[in-house]
C-alpha cells in the first residue's frame, strides 16, 4: 500500500494566497494531479495523506507507516517546498525503521512556515527522483498489482482498477479511463495481465449475467491471462485459490 502525501495543504499554510505566489501554487497543483494520474493509470493501490489529520492518525510511527487503520510500505511526496514539523517527525522515524519515502523533485525549503534545512536532510537520506512517470513507476514496481501489457509488451496507460478483498477471495475490476475521440468507432484492446498470486479466475459479465471462467496460466508465483477491450468495456472478475 502507498500513501501520498497532499503538498498543498501547508503551502497555503505557508504562504498564504497572495498574487507572488500564484503561479507557484499553479505548478504544484498541476504537478499533484498529474502524480495523481500517474499512479491511477500505473495500477497503484494508494490513499492521500492529510497532513493536519496525521498527528491524530499517527501517534507513533514506523515502518510501516501506520495512519488510521491502514499501512503504508511507501510514501510518495510530489513536489514539496514545505511540511510540518508534525509530518516530519513522523516521516523520520519512517525512514529510519527502514521505511520507503519517495521525493519528487526538489528537497523541500521550509518546515512550520520557516526556512530549515530538517526537509533537506530528510531529503537526502531518502530517494528522490524526477518528477517523471516512469521513474515512479520504477520505484513503485513491487508495490504493483500486477502488469498489464499490450502485445507489443509496452504498459498500459489508460486503465484504472480496483480490487476488493472477500474472505479468501479477491475481485478485480477494470475500465478505461478515458474517452474516446470517436464514440462511434470502438476498436478492441488486447491486454495481457499478470497478477501476482497464483489463482483461478471467473469474468463476471456485468452486460449479460454470465459467469465464465477464463484460460490462465500460472508461472512464478504469478497468474497470466489474455483478454480483450473496447474502449466501453470493463472488466469484472473473481479471484480464487
Amino acid at each position: 500500500k502507498v500513501g501520498m502525501i497532499h503538498p498543498i495543504e501547508s503551502y497555503w499554510l505557508t504562504f498564504g494566497p497572495n498574487e507572488q505566489t500564484a503561479a507557484a501554487r499553479t505548478q504544484m497543483n498541476t504537478r499533484f494531479e498529474n502524480a495523481t494520474k500517474w499512479m491511477l493509470s500505473g495500477l497503484i493501490d494508494f490513499d492521500f495523506i492529510c497532513e493536519s489529520l496525521l498527528p491524530e492518525q499517527c501517534a507513533t510511527a514506523s515502518a510501516p507507516l501506520q495512519v488510521g487503520e491502514m499501512a503504508y510500505d511507501a510514501i510518495v511526496v510530489p513536489a514539496c517546498d514545505t511540511l510540518r514539523s508534525t509530518t516530519l517527525e513522523r516521516l523520520e522515524a519512517f525512514v529510519a525503521a527502514g521505511g520507503q519515502l519517495i521525493f519528487m523533485g526538489k528537497a523541500p525549503r521550509y518546515c512550520d512556515a520557516l526556512p530549515s534545512e530538517r526537509g533537506r536532510l530528510l531529503w537526502e537520506k531518502s530517494t528522490h527522483i524526477d518528477f517523471d512517470a516512469q521513474a515512479l513507476m520504477e520505484q513503485l514496481q513491487p508495490l504493483r498489482l500486477g502488469d498489464i501489457r499490450r502485445p507489443n509488451g509496452s504498459r498500459t496507460d489508460d486503465l484504472i482498477y480496483q480490487m476488493r478483498q472477500d474472505g479468501d477471495d479477491r475481485w478485480l475490476f477494470l475500465a478505461h479511463n478515458r474517452q474516446s475521440s470517436n464514440p462511434d468507432i470502438s476498436r478492441p484492446f488486447d491486454l495481457k495481465l499478470t497478477l501476482d498470486g497464483v489463482y483461478q479466475v471467473e469474468e463476471y459479465d456485468t452486460q449479460t449475467g454470465e459467469i465464465r471462467p477464463l484460460a490462465v496460466t500460472h508461472r512464478g508465483g504469478k497468474t497470466l491471462f489474455d483478454k480483450t477491450l473496447y474502449i466501453n468495456d470493463s472488466l469484472l472478475v473473481r479471484l480464487t485459490h
